[in-house]
Formats: structure tokens, sequence, C-alpha cells
């Protein structure tokens, strides 16, 4: 599924204080130690009490505990500010993420010397166009302790952003909506998403996932903006607390798929971007410790499971009929080849695995069926793809780093087979 969050940029990374607890302390609000019986053996948690984080004891012990540390390292003030200034002049503050194009738009993040948050811009058409900044973390952490953002997705239309407020870093997600042509904070909100969200092509409607008490993405809802998403139509309540749920839309945006995971079992659902009112249809119920993953090309489904294939199989089904019972093979089991994933182009097919230890990407050519395994520089490396939001190209972005080689972006050009260094 498309990932704009990660291709959006990292988060800004906030450094705790530092807790020094001495020893356990009595629960507050005359609880007793959270305990639990596995196998017939009590397990005691003493500090479960600590998760009320707006319990006035849990706040007055934290302060009491940080002053304890305060005063414990007070001689290493001057250490502390070296190490600080050395890390901090190993690090490239005012830099670029590397622009990836979507639907007409360069997208890109960027960060200023002296200021903690990233901006997240855009630029229409070309490199050489005027800026747009869609978010600056730095304006809206003002006046807050911290502040996490995760943009989530540009409507179809490219007017609306929407993306998701953290302000502890706690995964207390809070899903905004910003019209990116006027600068206005739209009023919709939504409470304690997980933080995806998926749109249909109207712009307009779009499905989301909530957690639980346990912070497990557990249902999902369709709503519309301008709507009361209090009342959104729950679409999937996930009561196997096993499972976590999310959303995407597939590459080629045909599809908006919503999964169901746990270690060992997998299931999926998807609809058309097309039908906003429409009903999520299964492609195949979930069986204990089949795992598979899906995505689209050309009107049909491809499948990696790993049904009676430790190392998996791809399959392809038609869209109208996705259930086992259609799967074709397309690459059979391989007990020397660890099938990955899948990254599904217009005109090309990357294949995802890990052979002899190391990952590689193997490139079909959908014309003729030609194929070729991307050549690397060193014998020994991590790659994969990273930020491949367009589904009419023929450039695959990756990621690369060895050893002796810093995390690294190229794009490769699959008909030329020629790797480009970016950043």
């Amino acid at each position: 599924m498309r990932g704009i969050v990660a291709s959006l940029g990292s988060l800004a990374l906030i450094v705790s204080p530092v807790f020094a607890f001495t020893a356990p302390v009595p629960p507050v609000a005359e609880k007793q130690p959270h305990a639990l019986e596995i196998h017939g053996r009590k397990l005691v948690d003493d500090y479960f009490w600590l998760r009320e984080r707006e319990n006035p004891k849990v706040i007055e012990h934290l302060k009491a505990e940080n002053a304890y540390t305060e005063a414990m390292t007070a001689g290493q003030k001057a250490l502390e500010k070296k190490l600080y200034d050395e890390m901090l002049g190993r690090i490239k503050q005012t830099d670029l993420s590397v622009p990836y194009r979507d639907n007409g738009y360069f997208y890109y993040s960027r960060t200023q010397e002296g200021k903690s948050y990233p901006i997240y811009c855009r630029k229409p058409g070309t490199l050489d166009a005027a800026e747009e900044v869609m978010l600056d973390v730095n304006v809206l952490a003002e006046g807050k302790p911290t502040l996490f953002i995760r943009p989530m997705g540009v409507s179809p239309d490219n007017t609306i952003l929407a993306y998701g407020e953290d302000p502890t870093g706690g995964r207390i997600i809070t899903i905004r909506f910003k019209n990116l042509k006027t600068g206005e904070l739209l009023a919709d909100k939504i409470e304690n998403a997980a933080g995806d969200l998926a749109w249909f092509n109207d712009s307009q409607t779009f499905v989301f996932s909530t957690q639980d008490s346990a912070l497990r993405s557990a249902k999902v809802f369709r709503s519309k903006l301008g709507a009361d998403h209090t009342k959104a139509a729950l679409i999937h309540d996930e009561t196997d607390e096993r499972f976590n749920v999310g959303v995407g839309r597939t590459l080629s945006d045909k599809f908006i798929m919503l999964g169901a995971g746990s270690m060992k079992t997998d299931e999926w659902q998807f609809i058309s971007t097309d039908e906003p009112t429409g009903a999520f249809k299964m492609i195949e119920p979930r069986r204990q410790g089949i795992e598979y993953s899906v995505t689209e090309q050309g009107g049909r489904f491809l499948i990696l499971h790993n049904e009676n294939a430790i190392n998996f199989t791809l399959v392809e089904a038609p869209v109208a009929k996705p259930s086992k019972a259609n799967w074709k093979t397309l690459i059979a089991h391989d007990p020397k080849v660890h099938l990955t994933g899948l990254a599904a182009f217009k005109d090309y097919l990357v294949i995802q695995a890990r052979q002899d230890g190391l990952p590689t990407m193997r490139v079909r050519r959908l014309a003729d069926g030609s194929e070729h395994v991307i050549k690397f520089p060193e014998d020994s490396y991590s790659a994969f793809p990273v930020a491949n939001a367009e589904y009419d190209t023929g450039t695959l972005r990756l990621s690369y780093a060895s050893f002796i080689t810093p995390i690294s972006t190229f794009d490769y050009d699959m008909a030329g087979k020629k790797l480009t260094l970016l950043k």
C-alpha cells in the first residue's frame, strides 16, 4: 500500500527527560499493583500505576525523580554540553529530503538550522516551481512541550491535506484537515485515530482506523468532510485482540485496501476508489497461519502467500473473483528464495526477495516478460523500495546502505538498468 507517511519525511525526534526510578512506590489511588497469571505463575508489575498520565500523584512522583536526577548529575553539566555540541555538530541541520512526484506535485520535507521540527512542502509540476508550504511543524508546535506530526495523504484533487497530531509521543493521534489552496484549517477533527487514512476519488469521502485502550488499531470507519466524525459509519470492528487493522490506497490508485493482520495470519478486503458509498469485498478470509499481501496491477490482484510455501508464492487473481479458488501461480515456491514484497507499476513488476542472505530486486517488463536483477555496487548491503508514489513510471526509487556506505537514495531506470544517486 502507498506510504505517504514515510514518503513525506521523518518525524522530529524528541529526547525526553531521564527518569531515575529508585524503588517501587505504593500505587496511587490505593490501587493494587497490576498482576497477571500466565501458566500458573503470577507476574506483578509494580509500576503499572504510572500509566495514569493525568494523575497528580504520578506527575508529582516524576517531578521528584527528575529533580533527583538533576541533583545527581549536577557535576556532569560540562560533559553534557560537550557531548551535545559534538552530536549537534555532526548533524546537517539545514537539509532537504529527496523530492518525489505524486499526482502532478513534487513532495519533500526540509529542516532549518536552529529549528526543531520539519517543514513539509510541495511544488506543482516541476522542481523549479514556487514552493508551497503545507505544514510548518515549528509553527504548529509553538507553546507546546513537544509535537509529532504525521502527514497521511493529500486528497486526489490535490486540495486537502489530512495529517495526524500527537502532542505527547504516546501515539494518541488526532487527525486534522487543511485546505492547501486557502491555508485554512478545517473544523474536521478525528480523535483517537490510529494514524492511517485513505481517500476516495471524490476528495470528500475517506476511511480511517481508530485505536482501543491498548493502542491497538481496532476499528475502521468511513466519513466525509464536514460530517460529524463521532458518528462515522463503522466498516470493520476487529474483535480478535491478536489483530491490527489498517487502510491504504494501491499504487494504481484504483482501490482502497483494508487489511487485518496478526503475527502469523492476514486478511484483506478492497473497494474501488470510485465507490465512496460502496461495500468492501473480501479477497480471502483469514485462516490461522496463512499470511498474504495484495497489490493491484492492470486489472488483476497480485498476491504473495505462504500456504504450503514457507518462502511464499506469487499468484494472480481477477479483481471480479479474487478468492483462493481463482488464484493462478506466477512464481512457484522456491526453498532457496524468500519472496518478501512487490512494487507493481503500469509496465513493470519489481519482485523483492532474499537469497543467500542478501535482499534482491528482480525487474520484470510486462510487455515481453523479460527480467533482470538490479546490480548493486557492493557484495553485502541492504536495499528496499521507498517513496514510489507514481504508477505510470519507468523509475524505481530505492534506499541503499552497507557497512561502509551510509543510507543513500537512488533512482533506478528500469529500462536502461542504471542507478542514479540522489542523496
